[in-house]
């Protein structure tokens, strides 16, 4: 019945779920901390820049011993279309194509390049790992044409690198177990069936446990390709440890004389509640890591859980059904126990030499704690990974040609509610990025305000300062050329000064407002000039009939009266020209002032005057007509002339003003020496000259003493930002809305480097602390980048780590109180397991970080501590029971006894579990190979010297130090 239970759950979730490798291929946790602020910041800065996808990007690298070439861009160029032609890439970054960006992704030997690839999905997410893939095998047909070699490399590579080879490993450690365990098994038993006994029964619990860890990861529960590789190697290792507890109360029993049949079920009931509370023990105490942060240790502790228990069920089920059924053909007996001898001897030593023995142990078991001091955890997935992967083929390939951290930099995110395109803030910007290059090992800081990781030398202040030092030198320099424009205006303000020096200017501003309020008479009298010479016209036209006098006697009236008009009208304008001294340079204007003059004088003459009395005579009547044609010629003359002195007189508003500024600056003042004035202006000028002279000396001298980043200032005026020549750079820096800059940051240090992790969180402390007081007050700065990720996950794996610990030593502590019912003893065992633990960590320090240079992984110590204490609890917890059990004797006795009972078993389940360990190091990952060497590590020494020397040791001292208190208090003292 029970086999066929366990058939029917094995169909039953083979049948319901996929199998766990495709469910770990579709939903396999990150091995990120997805919550950090290093990778929230990776996520922002995609959303910010239009980038979604750019966290999970490859480096696709060439090389070519022929160096770069046409035939080398080919390569390039075929590879690039094949990219962004493929569903599975969202974009192609390709600086080699553009001869102004070659330079930054191409080495300075010109013999390696490189192009990068967004990939779809998340970094190190299922669908993310398998695009990779996808891509990967896309463009593989490009390497070695044209001697080019293509290889794709970068973080996202290396993940899939990871989950790739972890399941090519898992087949691999698998069956190493398995011959490793039946080894194992054969020796000890030195029977076929009892050696594949226990193999049956862990075979399948494996099957039956991955089946139902499917379908738990089909539920949410986390899994990866670690708790898949554990679900195994555990499963075998614990349930082969369960099933050989119960063989060996089996042969035990049958060796005191109990029959086998009889023995299969004592050794059921005997057994089950200390390999319950073990398995219980161990299963809690994994289950501790559902409280940890990141995902990655979330998914090993229901892997190890589920592999202890199932490993429990099948050893304590199948077991018992299938010794029986060997009963039947006489299979499955004990052989002679070798081993009883050797190991009552180390009893009888531990309990008369306890303090030689607990000495010894712990002096070995120090020293080799002693290395664990020196472990600095590895960030280093690639040195996870075999030297032949090839995304680590990448890293060496373009190591050699690049330097430190050039394609795979970190970025500093500055983000605002505010734009962050105004001068104020691309000054504050450039402050905080000046600080940041200041840091150790910080080789360059490129962005919006230092496109070539330095300073633009357009915006700083220093070169400010040094063009205006020029153009002060050269305004100073063109003083000079003042010296002849002074010299004409000396000459000029001299020869003025003598025209006015006798002039009253309100005399001439009345003349001017005179001649202003008469033009208009002026007009007037030119239309009676037009009169005038019609009559005249018609005067002569009537001479030979002088007889009719009295008939034209109205138009001499009117010709008089002409004359008289004209020559009033004409005498303040000619006034006013003969005291207008620049009258006499303008041929014009003296011209005009003769027209005037006649006719002036024209209205004195005696004919005129005979008109006018009308005493005419036909003598006086013909004087009068010829004068009155002279008159006509005089007028047409007259009428010509005001036409032309008509602009002139439209500028006396003009002239008046001038006048009126002359005489409020004192121009009219005879006091006023021009020859003085100029001087003064000369002497000014010069002074002038000379400090212009010492300031742009001075100025460029600040420019060149402030040439450095510290000290030259920032000025970049907004509109620089939509300048053509720059907006391909702004675009790299800027997000399109302005409220997002960020500034990539290439270190000299390894990124991977504990180092790199103490650089990124001085980064962020740097640039925090640039934010108060500035226009990015209310800015928030992230860094995205492996050294900033390495760090949260360093911080959180410690706060991880803390809390596990606490958790897996109080459930521990608690179940062994229960069981042992004390309370020092259980604090003893924990103690105990402790020392193991650290003296495991110290080997695996010495060897793979100092011997063989790998460095411990940081998941590592994590994991080792919950199976070292567990399973280390678990076998003192064995221990102690059995004996309690015979307690009926005296302590010492006791420890004989278990230590010669319980030293084969427990050893050989020992032994069994660190071979399932060791196992794992027949994979390809590291990770997985340190794992397994520390734990089996860790589980020989507790089997071989904690176990056997040290915990007995402990209790023989402390059942010594008892039985004397008991004796000192009732007052008997021993000699």
């Amino acid at each position: 019945m029970v086999a066929g239970a366990w058939t029917i759950l094995l169909v039953l979730v083979t049948l319901l779920w996929p199998p766990l490798t495709e469910v770990i291929q579709q939903q396999s946790t990150s091995p990120l901390p997805t919550q950090s602020a290093s990778v929230r910041a990776m996520a922002d800065m995609g959303k910010a820049f239009n980038e979604e996808g750019a966290d999970n990007s490859i480096v696709v690298g060439f090389e070519s011993d022929l160096g770069y070439s046409p035939a080398a861009d080919q390569v390039r160029a075929g590879v690039v279309e094949d990219l962004r032609s493929n569903p599975h890439v969202r974009g192609v970054r390709d600086l080699v194509s553009d001869p102004r960006t070659r330079d930054a992704a191409m080495s300075e030997d010109k013999h390696a390049w490189f192009v990068t690839a967004e990939i779809a999905g998340g970094l190190a997410s299922p669908e993310g790992i398998e695009n990779v893939d996808a891509v990967r095998k896309s463009i593989a047909h490009w390497s070695g044409r044209n001697g080019v070699e293509v290889v794709t490399t970068g973080p996202a590579a290396t993940f899939t690198d990871q989950m790739k080879i972890g399941n090519q490993d898992l087949t691999r450690i698998t069956i190493a177990t398995v011959i490793g365990i039946a080894t194992i098994l054969l020796i000890i038993y030195r029977s076929l069936f009892t050696a594949i006994v226990p193999l049956i029964t862990v075979g399948i619990s494996v099957g039956v446990g991955s089946g139902i860890l499917a379908g738990m990861g089909v539920a949410g529960v986390p899994v990866n390709t670690q708790s898949e590789a554990l679900l195994v190697v555990v499963t075998l290792g614990a349930g082969v440890d369960y099933a050989v507890f119960y063989l060996g109360r089996y042969h035990e029993y049958i060796r005191s004389g109990i029959a086998p049949e009889q023995a299969v079920v004592s050794a059921a009931a005997s057994m089950g509640r200390v390999i319950a509370a073990s398995a219980g023990t161990v299963a809690i105490a994994s289950l501790a890591m559902l409280t940890a942060d990141l995902a990655g240790l979330m998914a090993i502790g229901p892997a190890v859980a589920l592999a202890v228990v199932c490993g429990f069920l099948s050893a304590m089920t199948l077991m018992p059904i299938l010794l029986s059924l060997g009963l039947r053909r006489g299979w499955g007996l004990p052989a002679a126990d070798r081993t009883l001898r050797a190991w009552r001897r180390t009893g009888v030593f531990v309990a008369r030499r306890p303090v030689i023995a607990l000495t010894a142990s712990l002096v070995l078991l120090l020293s080799l704690a002693g290395w664990a001091v020196t472990l600095h955890p590895s960030y280093d997935d690639r040195k996870m990974l075999p030297a032949s992967a090839e995304s680590n083929v990448g890293y060496s390939m373009l190591d050699r040609h690049f330097p430190q951290g050039a394609f795979s930099p970190q970025y500093l995110l500055v983000q605002s509610e505010s734009d962050l395109r105004t001068p104020g803030a691309l000054a504050d910007l450039e402050q905080m990025a000046a600080r940041i290059s200041q840091i150790e090992g910080i080789r360059s800081v490129s962005g919006v305000t230092r496109p070539d990781a330095k300073k633009l030398t357009q915006a700083t202040l220093a070169r400010l300062l040094g063009q205006v030092g020029a153009e002060l030198g050269r305004t100073g320099a063109s003083t000079d050329a003042l010296t002849d424009t002074l010299d004409r205006y000396e000459r000029i303000a001299t020869l003025g000064q003598k025209l006015v020096s006798n002039t009253d200017p309100n005399d001439i501003l009345a003349a001017l407002q005179t001649a202003e309020d008469t033009w208009g008479e002026v007009n007037s009298a030119k239309s009676s000039l037009d009169s005038v010479q019609q009559l005249i016209s018609q005067a002569d036209s009537i001479s030979p009939v002088l007889a009719q006098l009295e008939t034209i006697r109205p138009h001499v009236k009117r010709l008089v009266d002409a004359v008289n008009s004209t020559s009033a009208a004409s005498t303040p304008l000619l006034v006013f020209l003969d005291r207008f001294a620049p009258c006499s340079s303008d041929s014009r204007c003296v011209d005009l002032r003769g027209s005037l003059r006649t006719a002036v004088t024209l209205a004195d003459s005696p004919s005129v005057a005979a008109l006018t009395n009308g005493s005419l005579s036909s003598a006086q009547i013909a004087d009068a007509l010829t004068r009155a044609r002279a008159l006509s010629s005089s007028a047409r003359e007259i009428t010509r002339k005001l036409d032309q002195i008509a602009p002139l007189v439209a500028r006396i508003p003009e002239i008046r003003a001038t006048v009126e500024q002359l005489r409020d600056a004192g121009a009219f003042d005879p006091t006023n020496d021009p020859e003085s004035i100029v001087a003064d202006v000369r002497q000014r000028l010069a002074r002038g000259q000379e400090m212009m002279g010492s300031v742009s000396a001075a100025l460029k001298q600040v420019s060149s003493e402030a040439s450095g980043d510290s000290a030259s200032g920032f000025y970049l005026p907004q509109e620089v930002l939509t300048s053509p020549e720059f907006s391909t750079v702004a675009r790299m820096f800027v997000s399109p809305d302005g409220h997002s800059v960020r500034y990539l940051i290439e270190s000299s240090i390894d990124q991977y480097d504990s180092a790199a992790m103490t650089q990124a969180r001085e980064i962020m402390e740097t640039a925090t602390a640039a934010l108060p007081n500035t226009n990015l007050t209310n800015a928030h700065v992230k860094l995205a980048g492996f050294p900033a990720i390495n760090s949260d996950l360093q911080e959180m794996f410690q706060r991880d780590f803390l809390v596990v610990v606490i958790v897996t030593l109080s459930v521990v502590a608690f179940i062994l109180m229960v069981i042992v019912r004390s309370v020092a003893v259980p604090i003893y065992l924990v103690a105990t397991v402790l020392l193991t633990y650290a003296s495991a960590i110290g080997v695996g320090v010495l060897v793979f970080q100092d011997i063989l240079g790998w460095g411990v992984n940081w998941v590592v110590p994590a994991l080792s501590f919950i199976l070292l204490v567990a399973v280390g609890a678990d076998y003192n917890l064995l221990l102690v029971s059995r004996i309690r059990e015979e307690m009926n004797r005296s302590m010492r006795a006791s420890v004989i006894r278990t230590v010669g009972a319980t030293g084969s078993v427990i050893t050989s389940a020992g032994v069994i579990f660190a071979v399932s360990m060791f196992a794992m190091m027949a994979g390809n990952l590291k990770l997985l190979a340190e794992f397994g060497f520390i734990i089996g590590i860790g589980l020989l020494l507790d089997t071989l010297i904690v176990r056997p020397l040290v915990v007995p040791s402990i209790l023989v001292l402390r059942d010594r130090y008892a039985r004397a208190s008991r004796q000192s208090s009732s007052g008997v003292t021993r000699i």
